[in-house]
């Protein structure tokens, strides 16, 4: 795996914060955790959704004062009770919150009203990987399937 790295621009990387650019809005993920742990929903407008599922939708937002953008995940209450979930909300809160690595995304902040729970994180604009291998077709890549397995592989490392 160590060559994995090397060949990859990872050690570049780990010292620098990750950035890309959405709609001329610069996006830049590595913030230290605390400089966010005041932040409050109305310090942030949203740009756009990410997504939606049967629990809620993720939308990316932006904070209103210093232009830092986050990925908000909003867990419907109701969804989660209906399914049984509270234990499994309450647990990915806590892991993410004790996670700091770059193969894991990091959980900033947490809100709630009376309908939702809201996860306050790291974005992540790549889009899914099925998406990706099917739209470049890099299926039968055997680098790009090792790079994508080693990121796998380090992200249960820091887990463990």
């Amino acid at each position: 795996m160590d060559d994995l790295i090397k060949s990859s621009d990872y050690e570049r990387r780990k010292h620098n914060p990750r950035s890309s650019r959405v709609t001329g809005v610069k996006l830049t993920s590595q913030v230290p955790i605390q400089q966010y742990t005041n932040i409050q929903m109305k310090d942030l407008r949203r740009l756009g959704l990410l997504g939606c599922g049967g629990y809620g939708a993720v939308t990316l937002e932006q904070h209103k004062t210093t232009g830092q953008t986050f990925a908000l995940k909003m867990l419907s209450k109701g969804f989660i009770v209906k399914t049984k979930m509270q234990n499994s909300v309450k647990r990915e809160k806590e892991i993410l919150s004790l996670c700091d690595s770059d193969f894991v995304i990091r959980l900033y902040s947490t809100f709630k009203d009376e309908q939702n729970l809201y996860f306050l994180l790291e974005p992540a604009l790549g889009g899914e990987l099925y998406a990706s291998y099917h739209k470049y077709r890099w299926h039968g890549d055997v680098r790009k399937a090792k790079y994508y397995s080693a990121t796998v592989v380090f992200c249960f490392e820091h887990l463990h």
